[in-house]
């Protein structure tokens, strides 16, 4: 027998064959991580053989990246007001000092958002029937607004798969009845962690509170429009959310921390990190030529370093100032509008777009000053560089309290961002090794897992597209 044959054999009776299923991904423009989260989930799949069709609802035209490199996308105008999002707090000024992301000025305007969208698609027949007659075996949405389930009622899809582009949220734990103890398990947008004092558990309830009030406000909105245009005997789209079979949240298990789960829960973090590219010639001659290593600052896709007030972006610089044997790269989105206020600072390089999984996996890269968003962590931490955190927003108090507790970065508030706190901060990492071991080892345990997060979604995802029903894994209660 040749060669050919015997792998021929070798491959029909030991790798046996996997059906193609044919797969939703439901994505709204919420955000760029949001986005490329649900995107690298629908290229997973796709190259495991799945068909797949990325369907994105515009809510903030902003966002324009499909988040995929390879599956087909559907992207679809669907509001009436596509410029809502515009007038976001978090667009207008991102480093407001009291700044409030669950305050009635952002709420307000994210719930109209989200439901335009939902009317847009619930009342479009020519959409319905464009997505209907693909004919989907199952279909993924993150768990943000919930008319994706009534739209996945009405194309006939008949099993779903949650997502969260965050940590594990509360509300997916309430869809899935699972034990949230506020004692020690710490609100997705607070600063807290599973150790708290009395007063921190009376904080952790009310903001824990205010995020299932704004969820429940949005839900509510949703039902209405959904009953109007179909009916009042239409399940409702808590109802239908439960019926999900499974979650898969954007933590890993080695940095997140510990908490009750049951078996719906799948931790993917790190699916949307991408592998190390060799620098550019005009970056690795800056890397290069730094005589102590390299620092990188990025306030992420959202937070625009220019809209930094000046006071702010001077302490910043001063502070790399104090540091003349670093180089620092900064992602400045518009350094042609401050060519004089970089002139004096030779050893800082802002630059429009940068690198950073590249950078962040060069050895002459010593620490990352960031946001602290999901996915600019879970690159630092792949990549083993500590961190200094700055959140402004969102889940990054969550994520940065961990991170802190983790051993792998410093906290500056910012409201502290001045030279003082920075360099104080700068020190701290800089000096005390601890900081680059901590973050080391846990790159090497995360790199060593047993299972990777691309395994877990292909896999689960299969096994839910066959089985649908997943309810031998519902808890009592």
């Amino acid at each position: 027998m040749s060669m050919k044959a015997v792998l021929f054999v070798f491959a029909v009776f030991f790798c046996g064959h996997t059906e193609s299923y044919k797969i939703l991904i439901y994505s709204p423009t919420l955000g760029h991580s949001h986005v490329n989260f649900m995107g690298k989930i629908a290229d997973t799949l796709l190259d495991a053989g799945h068909e797949v069709l990325v369907y994105i609802p515009v809510l903030d035209p902003d966002v324009r990246s499909n988040g995929t490199k390879r599956a087909p996308v559907l992207r679809v105008d669907v509001m009436d007001d596509p410029t809502l999002l515009k007038n976001h707090p978090l667009k207008l000024n991102p480093f407001n000092d009291n700044f409030d992301i669950l305050g009635d000025d952002c709420t307000n305007i994210l719930v109209e958002g989200y439901a335009q969208v939902c009317s847009g698609q619930l009342s479009n027949k020519a959409l319905l029937k464009t997505l209907r007659d693909h004919h989907f075996d199952i279909a993924i949405t993150e768990l943000f607004g919930y008319c994706a389930f009534g739209l996945f009622k009405l194309l006939g899809i008949p099993t779903n798969i949650l997502t969260s582009a965050l940590p594990m949220t509360e509300v997916i734990g309430d869809v899935f009845g699972v034990p949230q103890p506020l004692s020690y398990v710490p609100g997705i947008f607070g600063s807290l962690t599973d150790e708290m004092s009395y007063k921190e558990r009376a904080m952790n309830v009310i903001t824990s509170g205010n995020w299932r009030g704004m969820q429940k406000q949005l839900l509510d909105r949703e039902n209405e429009i959904l009953h109007r245009y179909y009916g009042s005997d239409f399940p409702s789209l808590e109802d239908l959310a439960k019926k999900s079979a499974l979650a898969f949240v954007n933590a890993d298990e080695f940095f997140e921390l510990p908490r009750p789960i049951t078996h719906r829960i799948i931790y993917v973090g790190g699916i949307g990190v991408q592998n190390a590219q060799k620098l550019s010639n005009e970056v690795t001659k800056i890397v290069d030529a730094s005589d102590k290593g390299v620092i990188l600052l990025s306030f992420g896709s959202l937070a625009n370093s220019s809209l930094l007030p000046m006071k702010k972006k001077l302490a910043i610089l001063r502070t790399m100032a104090n540091f003349p044997k670093y180089t620092f790269i900064w992602k400045y989105e518009r350094p042609e509008d401050d060519v004089e206020l970089f002139a004096n600072y030779s050893n800082v390089y802002p630059m429009k777009w940068v690198p950073q999984v590249d950078l962040l996996n060069h050895p002459k890269v010593k620490v990352f000053i960031t946001h602290g968003g999901m996915n600019s962590l879970t690159e630092a931490i792949t990549s083993g560089t500590p961190t200094i955190a700055i959140p402004l927003f969102g889940d990054q108090d969550h994520n940065v309290a961990v991170a802190v507790k983790r051993g792998v970065s410093v906290f500056v508030s910012k409201r502290n961002i001045d030279t003082e706190s920075l360099t104080a901060a700068l020190q701290e990492v800089l000096e005390n090794e601890k900081f680059e071991l901590n973050a080391k080892r846990l790159a090497q345990m995360i790199a060593k897992k047993p299972i990777k997060p691309k395994d877990l979604i292909v896999k689960w995802t299969e096994f839910v597209a066959e089985f649908q029903d997943l309810s031998n894994l519902d808890i009592a209660g």
